[in-house]
């Protein structure tokens, strides 16, 4: 099976994706760990400098590996990157308050120029009319 490997020196983090749209996954080494991470499990990522966190209902994951790079490797018609340091999951969203996604517990920023973008995304063909 081919796969698509991104690997930074220092400190030995790779984010390993299956290639094939089949795979719902992407592997993230932390530490001396591969941890595999579900699509559907991921609420948002969250970019900080070169490490990246992702966030899930249970867990929170850091990882060293530039927010671009982990972009790449999402589906795009399940991710979206909302700000320059947020990828939100699209199915997670439980509202849109003001700037700001409401994703289970937890609020992330939408950038001005993005905010058409993401409403459309969102809510294209799923608002109820009279």
């Amino acid at each position: 099976m081919n796969k698509a490997y991104r690997l930074l020196e220092g400190n030995k983090v790779e984010v390993i994706k299956a290639a094939e749209s089949k795979e719902d996954f992407i592997f993230v080494k932390v530490d001396k760990d591969f941890v595999k991470i579900k699509y559907d499990e991921i609420l948002f990522i969250q970019g900080m400098q070169n490490y990246v966190m992702i966030f899930t209902a249970t867990t929170k994951q850091m990882v060293l590996v530039p927010m671009k790079s982990v972009l790449e490797m999402l589906p795009a018609d399940r991710f979206y990157q909302t700000h320059k340091s947020f990828i939100v999951s699209l199915e997670k969203v439980k509202a849109i308050s003001g700037n700001q996604l409401v994703i289970g517990e937890h609020k992330t920023p939408i950038s001005r120029d993005k905010k058409d973008e993401v409403v459309k995304l969102l809510m294209e063909n799923k608002i109820l009319k009279k």
